[in-house]
């Protein structure tokens, strides 16, 4: 092939070949050779300028950048690539080529910059005086949404993405003027937007006057009235959800209140067409919740503000919606009904926990924040997941009202139940190494268990139980509102009160879905050391993560423990098997019950201190009580003996040790507690991975230091 070849040739060779294909084959590596690799991209790119052919060329192109390690000619190839297809007036030519570049990540490595700076060329808004044609129309509102997708994956600037925004003076065609609100939500979305700007869909939809600079003529004020009405729907929308995002990320449940109504107001013009199902659903769902959170704060009764009829109501809605009711003509699509969806769960969830307060199966509240946070997620209308600090301000704001109050006894109520629960699973099991322990507390947790059940299922407010103020651990004080107990429950014993109340405190916090900043700061890291490991992915990566996260609660609890209620961690001579027996309660006081085992032969030829099986891997705990002064990390023999037990296995594992022989000062911080080492084994491929986990023994009381 020569040089500089025939375009006209090139073309013909170019539109034979994909004559040839047949209607569901794809193009393989041959048809790139065929018209002379990048170089003839490149040189066929600017003779396709307005030609249907540039839509295929630019898919071909990228579909075959992963491959290809020439930079250079990508370089040139995509240069000329982009130029063609900005330069292009077909509407749809143009919107699918920016679209097959937009995803193809060699491609905007290579030239990411330049596309963003040509899209931005044609982003503003088209002028009115130029009568623009709604072919014209699209390919702004096209570019637009391409550079607000460039811009989210750092290759625009997002300041002049929000000079934009500011520049929106007047009513806008329908097309622009949806891809401008969807911009603007997006935004706000990722970022914290000034209220001028935000204030760009106002002006849209006429309720904002026109800023300085609009164009006045007869034209554009006959054209402006119907632009206002075509934009009010979507308008709406984007309003709503942006305001409903205020609410997440509001200092206080007033501010949270007020951001709803707004959202709500925002929707009102709207939800009084039947065929606005969407809108409908969204209202009746943020009625539900404003009802929630104002009547949880203001209740001092114990009540759970869920009307069962609201939620009814909004299922069928729901129902409808999803049978074909699609609403609105706006741009959110199924990422817009999983939204929906989730909000009608959120709403069921909130139902469901109403009506079991009511008799002895109680909710674990924590499903509904859940809920919540996959909302907050799924609403997102790109790919790009950015403000991760936002789902900091969710917890915040909807923490207090379903976990607190009347939730937090309910919570608790469940924690003790599934203790009795494994309590009896010690009890029947005579090989268990707690088995005598548990008999006896067996029947002081079954007492106050069934008293907590007889004051819920009759509504009394907690502290008006029928008996005798009595001192008791918490969080046995918080189930009863630290008031008057059940006289059966005063007389107890003591000790076997604070056993029982350190088993619900473990089933508690391990299933917490709070995280203390320490907590998540020191798994966080952890996870990053993790992860070059090539067993840490999928299914058990998950699981490794859960377990990590287990044993950094569990160390967390135990630094701040009282002497009282873990004596061992107090003694100059507590053992391994203190530390065995501790961990274990805690974990099978966990979702591991059932996982867990202790003491487990045959593994490695030897026997594994703790194992926790999950069906296709194990996840091995050694465990040591340690009484020197050295760094943990540095004892090789620990460490060997912990990677041995993955040599069948993942290549992750645990090393626990209880330190006895620190100095008798402040316990390190939690950061300083857990570590990450690496073991290399001869003949294996990748190193061993360990999370050492260092428990302060032979303490002393912060009273007692000096």
């Amino acid at each position: 092939m020569s040089e500089h070849p025939d375009p006209e040739k090139l073309i013909n060779r170019f539109r034979a070949a994909l004559e040839a294909l047949r209607p569901v084959e794809q193009p393989t590596d041959s048809l790139l050779n065929t018209l002379g690799g990048w170089t003839g991209i490149a040189e066929l790119a600017p003779h396709l300028v307005d030609d249907p052919l540039l839509a295929p060329l630019t898919a071909i192109a990228c579909r075959f950048a992963d491959s290809s390690q020439a930079d250079a000619d990508i370089k040139q190839a995509t240069q000329a690539l982009i130029n063609a297809v900005v330069d292009t007036r077909d509407p749809a030519v143009f919107s699918e080529s920016l679209n097959d570049l937009c995803c193809c990540a060699p491609i905007l490595k290579t030239s990411g910059g330049e596309l963003a700076a040509r899209v931005y060329e044609l982003a503003a808004a088209p002028d009115p005086r130029d009568g623009s044609t709604p072919a014209a129309i699209a390919r702004h509102a096209d570019a637009l949404e391409t550079y607000l997708r460039l811009t989210l994956s750092e290759y625009g600037s997002k300041n002049r993405l929000f000079i934009l925004f500011e520049d929106i003076k007047q009513p806008q065609p329908r097309r622009y003027a949806q891809a401008m609100v969807r911009a603007i939500a997006t935004a706000f979305d990722h970022w914290e937007l000034d209220d001028n700007l935000v204030e760009s869909i106002q002006v849209l939809t006429g309720a904002r006057a026109p800023r300085p600079g609009a164009v006045h003529d007869d034209r554009t004020t006959r054209t402006a009235h119907q632009q206002t009405i075509d934009i009010t729907p979507d308008a709406a929308w984007a309003t709503a959800t942006i305001e409903l995002a205020r609410a997440l990320r509001a200092s206080s449940a007033y501010d949270t209140l007020i951001h709803i109504g707004r959202a709500r107001n925002a929707l009102s013009p709207i939800t009084g067409n039947e065929d606005a199902i969407d809108a409908i659903v969204l209202d009746s769902t943020l009625k539900i919740l404003s009802d929630f959170l104002a009547g949880i704060t203001e209740s001092s009764t114990g009540e759970w503000p869920i009307e069962p009829s609201a939620v009814a109501e909004l299922e069928h809605l729901l129902t409808r919606y999803r049978i074909g009711a699609h609403g609105l003509h706006h741009w959110l699509g199924d990422r817009k009904q999983s939204v929906l969806t989730g909000w009608g769960r959120l709403a069921q969830d909130l139902l469901f926990l109403r009506t079991h307060l009511e008799g002895a199966s109680i909710y674990r509240a924590a499903v509904v924040l859940d809920d919540i946070l996959d909302i907050y997620t799924a609403s997102r209308a790109v790919e790009v997941v950015a403000r991760k600090s936002d789902l900091d301000g969710v917890r915040r704001i909807l923490q207090p009202p379903i976990v607190g109050s009347f939730a937090a006894r309910a919570g608790l109520l469940r924690n003790l139940e599934d203790h009795v629960d494994e309590l009896q699973k010690r009890v029947d099991n005579p090989q268990s190494t707690s088995h005598g322990r548990a008999a006896e507390v067996l029947p002081a947790a079954r007492m106050v268990l069934e008293a907590a059940r007889e004051q819920i299922a009759k509504h009394e407010p907690p502290g008006k139980a029928v008996g005798a103020p009595a001192p008791l651990p918490p969080p046995l004080a918080d189930l009863f509102g630290g008031g008057n107990v059940p006289n059966a429950i005063a007389e107890l014993d003591p000790e076997i009160l604070n056993t029982l109340a350190i088993g619900i405190t473990d089933a508690r916090d391990s299933r917490s879905p709070f995280q203390h900043v320490a907590i998540s700061a020191v798994c966080e890291r952890i996870k990053d050391n993790l992860s070059t490991s090539p067993d840490y992915k999928g299914d058990t990566k998950d699981k490794v993560d859960y377990v990590l996260h287990l044993l950094v609660r569990f160390l967390h609890s135990r630094i701040n423990i009282e002497k009282k209620y873990k004596p061992y961690l107090y003694k100059p001579n507590a053992n391994e098997n203190d530390l065995h027996l501790d961990l274990f309660d805690y974990l099978v006081g966990s979702d591991l019950a059932g996982f867990a085992q202790i003491e487990l032969t045959n593994v490695a030829g030897g026997r594994a201190d703790i194992q926790v099986g999950f069906g296709a891997f194990h996840i091995y705990l050694e465990l040591k009580a340690d009484a020197t002064k050295a760094r943990q990390a540095a004892k090789t023999a620990y460490i060997q003996q912990t990677v041995s037990y993955q040599g069948g296995d993942i290549r992750i594992g645990f090393l626990v040790i209880l330190r006895l022989g620190d100095d008798k000062g402040a316990p390190p911080h939690l950061s300083d507690l857990v570590t990450h080492t690496t073991a290399t084994i001869a003949g294996s491929a990748h190193p061993r991975h360990v999370v050492i986990v260092e428990l302060p023994g032979n303490r002393r009381v912060p009273s007692s230091m000096k």
